[in-house]
């Protein structure tokens, strides 16, 4: 897993699910950003997205020449293989750099991003042979398919922190009063957290998230950066939320 891979491709402003797919292919590459082929039953899984939806977005980010199709490998067993175009992503993010420029030259205030920016490049291999036609309503499937979306939200990157509604579980009636939670009693859910959330999501993620301090009924846990308090909070709060069912703030 490269982080920095990772952190390169969150910053771009593209729809929420699109997003999500290209940060989970970021997910599974090397530093130089290849050697990635989950399926696309895999990313879907990761997403909390219906496998179409998945579908359409990669076939979304080849009509607008983010991703590159580097082979057409058939059969279950020969999935095919994509690169993200760096001399295109360069392209994109000095357009909208002098863009802005210029927006802040004429007091606009506001600047509107492509849906196509991206910020690295990476190789990834895919079970997409099912990919659908997707001309004339992606943005408008795209927005249906929001139902389908298990556990995320709209991505907030200038949030320092997420705050998870409390669910009522057995925890909750014994708590009241307000008893306190400790690191010890965090370091008791590492294994109940592990088995919610995977082996494989708990190294990459949850493990990153240490305790704090327990103040008002809200636990206060600290990540490295702002960008894997986004990333947790996208991917991982309903997870959460159920597990825990306390109130959950995360600072970096």
């Amino acid at each position: 897993m490269s982080f920095q891979v990772m952190e390169l491709v969150y910053q771009l402003k593209l729809p929420t699910n699109r997003k999500f797919v290209l940060v989970t292919l970021a997910k599974f590459a090397s530093d130089d950003g290849s050697r990635v082929f989950p399926s696309v039953a895999t990313v879907a899984r990761l997403c909390g997205l219906a496998t179409r939806t998945v579908q359409r977005c990669l076939k979304s980010l080849v009509m607008s020449r983010i991703l590159v199709i580097g082979s057409h490998e058939k059969g279950g067993r020969h999935p095919r293989v994509y690169a993200i175009d760096l001399q295109r992503v360069r392209d994109l993010l000095g357009s909208k750099r002098e863009a802005g420029q210029k927006g802040d030259n004429h007091d606009s205030g506001h600047h509107q991003e492509t849906d196509d920016s991206v910020s690295h490049q990476s190789y990834a291999r895919g079970d997409t042979s099912a990919l659908i036609n997707n001309e004339g309503g992606d943005d408008q499937r795209l927005r249906d398919d929001t139902e389908a979306v298990q556990g995320c939200q709209s991505l907030s990157p200038d949030s320092s922190g997420i705050v998870i509604n409390k669910r009522e579980t057995t925890r909750d009636k014994d708590d009241t009063n307000h008893t306190q939670f400790g690191s010890a009693d965090w370091a008791e859910c590492q294994e109940m957290l592990a088995t919610q959330f995977g082996q494989q999501d708990y190294n990459s993620w949850i493990k990153l998230l240490c305790f704090k301090e327990y103040a008002g009924g809200v636990i206060y846990l600290k990540v490295p950066s702002r960008f894997i308090s986004d990333y947790v909070r996208e991917h991982f709060q309903l997870g959460l939320q159920e597990t825990l069912g306390l109130h959950v703030q995360i600072d970096h």
